[in-house]
């Protein structure tokens, strides 16, 4: 959580800390022995050639080139991936994925964002389709790159970052620190699906960065979704298979737009915000997201959660509560 005094940047989602050194081969010139961190739990989510992670870290000593996000010509520029290799001593081989069922790289995109100065801290959220079980990536490492796309640091992953289906729960209801929310039929939402069947847990938001930069990151697992989004939105369609925070204020009456502060920022953050159904008739979908509101923690609470079906019609509605937000207080470590 939030506690002892931390920054908002330095909350984190069920996180466990990791080891990192730096890359047995990295010359510099920054100090990957620096970095530092934590990795969530691993959610392990799909079946067959859809099984995947979703994840959430916080990291800190990264590079601080990278405080607009990646170069999209450079590979693995800002990059974030677990690797073949199951040590930080030798080269750590390509990115780790089953090949036999996926054959472009699931890692290509996953990257970071430093949201502190000089790399003091970044927030990432991410589901990765690997095709992998949880127990294929265990001993493996996890690799940090720089703006160059050159491997800086190395940590290798044990059991203590990893959970599957434990306690009777199958593998997609493994949710990150996670708080039930109560979802109604959205109030004008004539069917065909039955919005009250949605249901959920949202995980605490992490707010990061400041002014401009200011979000939310957050993790979710649905029940109840459309299942028409089990490949995702349609990128032709606004809002298709959207999870948003709206204006609105109760679930009884128009939600209103999309919430952000649009004093700060022109283009909606929200608009690529989506979920993927990830088990039968929509029975199941986990999703981790940041989004630079320039919003804080307290403008959020009170306000609406919005699922949308695959033709981007408003299904589902939630109020948020202190429950599922978590800023730089409180008494937890």
């Amino acid at each position: 959580g939030a506690g002892g005094g931390a920054s908002p940047e330095q909350n984190v989602l069920a996180s466990a800390p990791v080891e990192f050194v730096q890359y047995f081969n990295y010359p510099g010139p920054l100090d990957g022995s620096a970095v530092s961190g934590t990795i969530s739990p691993m959610v392990e989510y799909g079946k067959g050639a859809g099984l995947g992670q979703a994840f959430a870290f916080t990291l800190w000593g990264v590079d601080p080139a990278c405080k607009d996000g990646p170069d999209p010509s450079t590979p693995n520029s800002c990059g974030v991936h677990i690797h073949e290799g199951t040590d930080c001593t030798s080269d750590a081989l390509g990115h780790y994925w089953n090949k036999d069922e996926i054959t472009a790289d699931p890692w290509a995109d996953v990257t970071y964002r430093d949201v502190g100065p000089e790399g003091s801290a970044t927030v990432g959220l991410h589901s990765v389709t690997t095709a992998l079980y949880e127990s294929d990536i265990d001993g493996h490492v996890f690799i940090v790159h720089d703006y160059q796309g050159t491997r800086i640091a190395c940590a290798v992953l044990g059991n203590s970052v990893l959970i599957g289906a434990g306690g009777g729960a199958s593998p997609e209801q493994n949710v990150l620190a996670s708080a039930p929310v109560e979802f109604v039929q959205y109030f004008n939402y004539p069917g065909p699906l039955d919005g009250s069947a949605v249901s959920g847990t949202i995980s605490p938001m992490v707010e990061y960065g400041k002014g401009a930069g200011l979000g939310q990151a957050f993790a979710f697992t649905l029940w109840g979704v459309d299942p028409a989004c089990k490949d995702g939105p349609d990128p032709s369609t606004p809002n298709s298979c959207g999870v948003h925070i709206h204006e609105g204020t109760d679930c009884t009456s128009d939600a209103l737009g999309h919430y952000w502060n649009k004093d700060e920022i022109t283009a909606d953050p929200w608009a690529d915000v989506t979920y993927r159904d990830v088990g039968p008739e929509g029975s199941a979908t986990v999703g981790l997201h940041s989004v630079t509101t320039a919003l804080y923690e307290s403008d959020i609470d009170g306000h609406v959660f919005i699922v949308h079906d695959y033709q981007g019609t408003r299904i589902a509605c939630a109020v948020l509560g202190n429950s599922v937000l978590i800023g730089a207080g409180g008494g937890a470590s």
